[in-house]
């Protein structure tokens, strides 16, 4: 029971954090605590790439919106550039695989610059 307790705290807890990191108010729907635990699984994955080029990312549906130092970006190199978006974009398919179970949708990884215009774009079916 404690163990369960101790659950909902770190889950309310971080449903506050991330609520406050993208600076809206916290979901009163399904879909917006969905999106937060979404957000919450990709996290630490973008944060491993931040020292390459990424800023940070939104999910918005089945898009998944990911800001890049256009600089930096441009300096990767073919093969750093298909392993991040490949190792996103699969991430971002697992996730959203195991919050929407039996449906089935296109997935896209939009890769915008800090203007929030698009670079490159890459899609999955699940």
């Amino acid at each position: 029971m404690a163990v369960r307790r101790a659950r909902i705290a770190l889950f309310a807890a971080l449903t506050v954090v991330f609520a406050g990191c993208n600076g809206s108010q916290s979901p009163k729907t399904a879909q917006g605590i969905v999106t937060l635990q979404e957000t919450a699984e990709l996290q630490p994955l973008v944060n491993r790439y931040k020292a390459q080029a990424v800023m940070g990312f939104d999910i918005k549906g089945t898009t998944l919106a990911l800001s890049v130092d256009a600089e930096r970006w441009s300096e990767l190199d073919e093969g750093s550039e298909a392993a991040l978006k490949d190792s996103v974009l699969g991430a971002w398919t697992r996730a959203w695989a195991r919050h929407h179970p039996h449906q089935h949708a296109t997935l896209r990884m939009l890769v915008q610059n800090y203007y929030g215009q698009e670079i490159t774009s890459q899609s999955a079916r699940v």
